[in-house]
């Protein structure tokens, strides 16, 4: 065998695993694609609106156990303050709420207070205030 015939079956060989190997690279990329646009669509579909939880918090027979899972719903999903409006309408909801303890109202200002460092003082105000007129 000739030592040129060699040499190009082994550069047809390389071309070849090279195209293999891009298709293989381009359908993992399109397969990890669409499963995180699966996974962000099921989020989407899961999350509750911020303002059905606010509204949630009307409902003046739920129990402290619910209260709290709301609470932590808030913390996780929304907890990053965008109108601070909003939040302090839930932070009084949630003070003036009957099933409300000192254990939820704690962890909340705590967790809310982490996430937001630029609204400290007007989430521990809201508190101060919603507990005072409760």
């Amino acid at each position: 065998m000739d030592i040129s015939l060699l040499i190009q079956f082994f550069v047809i060989l390389v071309i070849v695993l090279a195209v293999l190997l891009l298709f293989l690279f381009r359908h993992m990329k399109a397969r990890k694609k669409r499963l995180q646009d699966a996974k962000e669509t099921e989020r989407k579909t899961n999350s509750i609106d911020l303002n059905t939880l606010r509204d949630t918090l009307k409902d003046k027979k739920i129990s402290s156990a619910k209260l709290q899972e709301i609470m932590n719903l808030i913390i996780q999903e929304y907890g990053i303050i965008d109108d601070y409006k909003l939040y302090g309408d839930i932070i009084l909801r949630m003070t003036h709420h009957p099933s409300a303890n000192k254990e939820i109202i704690i962890n909340f200002d705590r967790e809310l207070s982490k996430l937001n460092p630029h609204h400290v003082s007007s989430i521990s105000h809201s508190i101060t205030n919603g507990l005072s007129s409760r």
